[in-house]
């Protein structure tokens, strides 16, 4: 992933993006849903123009999810060519608000963006391993 050190306090998300996630997590039910932003880092802007659903192989997908790191691989092959990058990882919270439980900040990788879907959708990020997140503004872009 190729990142910038200067972060801006927001991130551009394409909006058929938050849609589809919105939509997936409400047919997710009680179970956690998952999957990988796409797109870039430049200026330290995230901007979001894709997501790939992921499976959750987490054993407690009612209250944690886990994506496998050859999912992962094949989605940054993927979109490599197009120019793009996994940016950061979505899931949902069925039951909990849209904020990072502990697990979620135990498995974090700092700088990357994570979206979760609860009561509505939000943005966090974690510069530093056991660092606390920081709130990043979801910008809704539609682009033509």
């Amino acid at each position: 992933m190729r990142q910038s050190a200067v972060r801006s306090d927001h991130a551009e998300i394409a909006a058929h993006v938050l849609d589809a996630i919105d939509r997936e997590a409400a047919a997710a039910g009680l179970r956690e849903c998952c999957g990988a932003l796409v797109g870039t880092v430049r200026g330290g802007i995230t901007r979001v123009v894709a997501f790939e659903p992921l499976e959750n192989a987490a054993v407690a997908a009612d209250r944690s999810y886990e994506v496998r790191a050859d999912d992962v691989l094949r989605v940054q092959r993927h979109w490599e060519d197009q120019g793009f990058d996994v940016v950061g990882f979505y899931h949902s919270h069925p039951a909990a608000e849209a904020v990072p439980s502990a697990t979620d900040a135990m498995h974090a990788v700092p700088g990357y963006l994570y979206v979760i879907a609860g009561e509505r959708v939000r943005g966090w990020r974690t510069e530093a391993a056991g660092e606390p997140f920081t709130e990043i503004r979801l910008r809704s872009v539609t682009r033509g």
